[in-house]
Order: C-alpha cells, then sequence, then structure tokens
C-alpha cells in the first residue's frame, strides 16, 4: 500500500477500530474484494463445488496440484478468464 493521503490511513484506522487485524484492514484497503486471499478462497469454494458435483474433478485438480507454480498460474489465469466471460454474457 503506497498512499499518504489521510483518508487511507482513516479508513485502516476505523477496520482496526472495528477490531480488524491491521494487516488484513491494509489488505483490504489496497485490494477490496480482489484481494489475493480472497481470489483464493473464492477459488477454493468453487473448486469444492465442483468436485461435488462431479467427482472426476478431483482427479483433475490432483494433476493441477501436480504443476509447477507456472503451470498452476497459467490454468488460474484461464480459469478467471472463462468465469469473467460466463458473468459478461
Amino acid at each position: 500500500l503506497y498512499s499518504t493521503k489521510a483518508e487511507v490511513f482513516g479508513a485502516i484506522e476505523e477496520m482496526v477500530a472495528q477490531s480488524v487485524s491491521t494487516p488484513e484492514a491494509v489488505r483490504r484497503i489496497a485490494f477490496g474484494e480482489n484481494s489475493p486471499l480472497m481470489l483464493e478462497q473464492q477459488l477454493r469454494a468453487e473448486v469444492e463445488e465442483m468436485i461435488a458435483r462431479d467427482a472426476s474433478f478431483g482427479e483433475v485438480m490432483n494433476g493441477f496440484s501436480d504443476l509447477g507454480s507456472k503451470g498452476r498460474s497459467q490454468v488460474l489465469q484461464v480459469i478467471r478468464r472463462l468465469r469473467d466471460a460466463e458473468a459478461a454474457a
């Protein structure tokens, strides 16, 4: 987070006063709903839902976990693009 604006610090202080940890408050201000942690949690929930609908998807995910970080990153980019295209339709 790179800002010296008083409203940014004020927003962080307000969240901390509401019992949000300082790192989480900074993350929320910096990323909003698109924080890496939130995206990871959403993706994990979607994967669990897909596995519940079709157990063979679990096998696909096992293969996914065997990919290197670059391969996983590429797969996630494709998934996000498909999800965004579906939402826009």
